[in-house]
């Protein structure tokens, strides 16, 4: 399957996961290279005029709609942070489902879970 069409499931433990993903145990460093690695060489990427503003960017078809997706989950992200952040916590709203990306991280974030984020970085941003 394309990876734009991964479905986010929930099996009957209540655990979320992603259909048709592997999970793989990593015992070491070169592991956890290899994986990183072989993301790498499968991931899929184009050049756009880096604006903000969708029209600005060049971006046409799919990679403006993936674009309006990145964006929309990056701005959940933010919204389920500033929920989980706040000092008298009422569970009931905080916004996973609201994106694919804060449903898959929702026992990471809400949990007590140790959590890793690896992140690309550039200077131009």
């Amino acid at each position: 399957k394309q990876w734009y069409q991964r479905r986010v499931r929930e099996n009957i433990r209540g655990e979320v996961y992603v259909k048709d993903l592997a999970e793989v145990l990593v015992t070491c460093e070169e592991d956890i290279y290899s994986y990183l690695e072989s993301g790498e060489l499968s991931r899929h990427f184009a050049a756009t005029n880096m604006n903000e503003r969708a029209k600005a960017t060049g971006a046409e078809g799919i990679r403006l709609k993936e674009g309006g997706h990145i964006n929309t989950s990056l701005m959940v992200l933010s919204k389920v942070i500033a929920k989980l952040s706040e000092p008298n916590l009422n569970v009931n709203v905080i916004p996973f489902r609201e994106s694919k990306l804060t449903r898959i991280l929702q026992s990471s974030l809400g949990g007590n879970a140790k959590t890793c984020v690896i992140c690309t970085l550039t200077p131009a941003a």
